[in-house]
């Protein structure tokens, strides 16, 4: 029920002007109430956006490191990603992990695609170490 929520709510922001957007977005909220359906608005806006960003080719990226990145280096991941994807735009959002022991891990769409840390070379060496 969240996915179809989502859906109309996209369905009811898509090619529309900010105040016909309003408006709408008013709506939506009065029906998620009336349904009592507004303990669900979480769960439905995360929904939304997913179906947003595949709708626009945007693709949602982090990206852990062990310290702060560097503008330019987030730049440079986000161009590379862009490229490889063929994404028109990057949502990029960048945290800072101790435990990856060095290196860096990017997850796309909150899936891992890129874990090149410290953390998981030395899982996989105590794996093939203990077998």
């Amino acid at each position: 029920m969240v996915k179809r929520y989502a859906q109309i709510l996209y369905d009811l922001t898509k090619n529309k002007s900010p105040e016909e957007i309003k408006k709408n977005l008013k709506k939506f909220v009065l029906f998620l109430q009336k349904n009592r359906k507004l303990n669900q608005i979480e769960e439905i806006i995360k929904k939304f956006k997913k179906i947003y960003n595949q709708k626009n080719n945007i693709i949602d990226v982090q990206i852990f490191s062990t310290e702060k990145l560097r503008e330019q280096e987030k730049n440079n991941i986000s161009n590379f990603l862009k490229e490889k994807y063929s994404a028109k735009e990057i949502d990029l959002i960048s945290k800072v992990k101790p435990e990856l022991k060095g290196g860096i891990k990017i997850k796309i769409n909150n899936e891992d695609v890129i874990d090149k840390s410290i953390a998981k070379q030395l899982r996989k060496l105590k794996d093939k170490i203990t077998n």
